[in-house]
């Protein structure tokens, strides 16, 4: 489950069904990708937050939901649109963790040369 903002959605085991925090879950056709409306969802988290109501944990009623608009291209779409998605998510990860090895690498030589312990000639 992935925390969006407000809310959290994920990606149920059950085919057919994606939950949030509260533990409703959404059942679709199978003509609908799970990931393609997972990140449908993660897209509209703005939106589909506001909807929400309640004191302590923000809910959002099957009424409300109903009048969002969702467009929903062909199933091979959804698809290749998801794995799209899902690979630029992967690059990210990558991207992110080459960034956090340079830092480390940078703040070692920062040590190393502001210590005196390597010298530039």
């Amino acid at each position: 489950m992935e925390h969006l903002g407000q809310f959290s959605v994920g990606i149920s085991p059950i085919a057919g069904s994606l939950f949030g925090q509260r533990l409703q879950a959404i059942h679709f056709h199978k003509d609908i990708d799970p990931d393609f409306l997972y990140f449908w969802f993660q897209f509209n988290e703005t939106r589909i937050a506001a909807l929400g109501s309640g004191s302590t944990v923000l809910g959002i009623s099957l009424y409300e939901l109903r009048k969002y608009q969702f467009l929903k291209p062909k199933y091979v779409e959804q698809s290749a649109i998801a794995a799209l998605l899902s690979d630029m998510d992967a690059e990210i990860v990558a991207l992110e963790a080459k960034l956090a090895k340079a830092r480390g690498l940078k703040q070692g030589m920062m040590q190393e040369l502001l210590t005196g312990r390597i010298r530039l000639v």
